[in-house]
């Protein structure tokens, strides 16, 4: 499996089509919240809307494991990770 450790400043490579769990993206938490609920939304190139994925999470990490769907689609996607704090 690839580990990637995640950076705001440069693209990740997720895989190709016929991969299933052969990438993992590893987010470091957000440091200056308290713990709350780690959201992530992924659009892949083409989509019209972004779709939630499943992640995992430790005490420092956050960890999306990709799958065959997420990298079904050549191109450029984004990614966004969002951290929910009593609903907001």
């Amino acid at each position: 499996m690839r580990i990637i450790m995640a950076d705001p400043n440069q693209k990740i490579y997720l895989g190709q089509r016929g991969e299933n769990e052969a990438t993992k993206v590893v987010f470091p938490k957000f440091t200056d919240f308290p713990d709350g609920e780690y959201r992530l939304l992924a659009q892949r190139n083409g989509d019209v809307a972004p779709y939630p994925v499943v992640v995992t999470t430790d005490t420092d990490n956050v960890y999306w494991i990709v799958s065959d769907a997420d990298c079904g689609v050549e191109g450029i996607g984004k990614c966004e990770l969002q951290l929910a704090i009593d609903e907001v």
